[in-house]
């Protein structure tokens, strides 16, 4: 307190109010920011949602996982898939692979929109139609769900079940002659479609009769088993979990991004530098020319490798040769020992060809090297 009263008064005005700022906007972003408000996800704590549900399932016992694709379904040894109000439809490759992976024994409930399940559901000669609100009672078909018995079912149906072709399927509640609960068994597996989405959600869960009506579905899944959700039709996958996703999606980290924002701004008003400060062109330290031609020649010869340097001497030599004699500079040796001399009967042709001998030379030593050079330089210096 007393080093806040030790600051000048300006700036103390300054602290108060990027403060104010960076609280209003840390609590407006809490109250405005937008819940997991996707109907039927077990993220949805809202009266639509399923949240009441996976908790119900995980005090039972169970083993609770989401799924964003059906590799999942055998990396966690899956029993049993809801698939509730997908927002996406499932093109052809995620059906076959659902398909297979329910007649290997598995359990697979669905329920939701026409729109999107359909494409789904005519794979197993099932469809869902649009069905007028209705305030019929839902009638038992056959005394086929006994474990438990379940009471009267609440709920309005928006869609009445369709059974294309011969589809063997028992159906087990209806609505004014429309099945709204029905089963089929695929392979090894069960299929279960269910249009009272109600049953499912946070507020229907604790009517009469959804608690039984659920517990038939999983009657013979035996506890520890694993129950996935399909989330992934949510929008809702591993990356919307992740520190990233919570970061810039969740009113939380709003919050944070907010406030590391804010004081990043105020220290910048500040005149606060980050970092190093970077100098002017003008007062930058250039290097010479003279140092990148040293630094070269060094790594030639930290290398040992002086042939390089030996061809380049070999061509200046070959080049003063041409332009002075009117010769070929790429003839061999003793082709151009025989030119030059009949050019010139001047030039010292047992030097020049001493010359080209010492320019061929395998494993030349430095010393060498740097005589040859001055001997070069004194030839050419030396040509008539």
């Amino acid at each position: 307190m007393a080093t806040f009263l030790n600051i000048p008064r300006a700036d103390r005005r300054y602290y108060v109010v990027v403060a104010l700022a960076a609280l209003i906007l840390i609590l407006s972003t809490l109250l405005s920011a937008p819940t997991n408000d996707i109907p039927l996800s077990i993220y949805n704590a809202d009266r639509d949602g399923a949240m009441a549900l996976r908790e119900w399932f995980e005090r039972s016992g169970y083993e609770i996982v989401t799924v964003s694709d059906w590799d999942q379904l055998e990396e966690n040894a899956v029993e049993v898939l809801f698939i509730l109000y997908p927002l996406t439809e499932f093109d052809r490759d995620e059906i076959d692979l659902l398909d297979r992976w329910l007649r290997q024994g598995h359990t697979l409930i669905v329920g939701g929109d026409p729109f999107t399940l359909n494409p789904l559901l005519e794979k197993f000669q099932l469809s869902l139609r649009a069905l007028s609100v209705s305030a019929s009672p839902v009638v038992v078909n056959a005394p086929t769900l006994l474990n438990p018995a379940p009471d009267r079912i609440e709920g309005i149906p928006f869609s009445e079940i369709q059974i294309l072709a011969d589809a063997e399927v028992a159906v087990h509640r209806s609505i004014g002659g429309n099945a709204v609960v029905v089963s089929e068994e695929v392979g090894r597996g069960r299929l279960w479609v269910v249009s009272i989405l109600r049953s499912f959600t946070n507020l229907g869960l604790r009517e009469a009769g959804s608690g039984s009506l659920i517990a038939n579905l999983l009657a013979g899944v035996p506890a520890g088993a694993v129950i996935a959700f399909d989330e992934g039709s949510h929008g809702i996958n591993d990356n919307t979990r992740s520190l990233n996703s919570w970061l810039y999606n969740t009113a939380p980290g709003l919050g944070v991004l907010s406030a590391f924002g804010l004081t990043l701004l105020f220290l910048a008003s500040r005149g606060r530098r980050f970092g190093q400060p970077i100098p002017l062109p003008e007062h930058r330290q250039r290097r010479e020319s003279v140092e990148y031609v040293q630094a070269i020649a060094g790594l030639f010869r930290r290398s040992g490798d002086r042939r390089e340097v030996q061809q380049h001497y070999e061509q200046q030599l070959r080049r003063a040769l041409a332009a002075r004699y009117a010769v070929d500079p790429t003839l061999n040796a003793g082709e151009l020992l025989r030119a030059v001399n009949y050019r010139s009967a001047a030039v010292d042709v047992a030097e020049l060809r001493g010359l080209l001998i010492a320019l061929g030379k395998q494993h030349i030593s430095e010393t060498e090297l740097v005589a040859l050079v001055a001997r070069l330089d004194e030839f050419l210096k030396g040509l008539p």
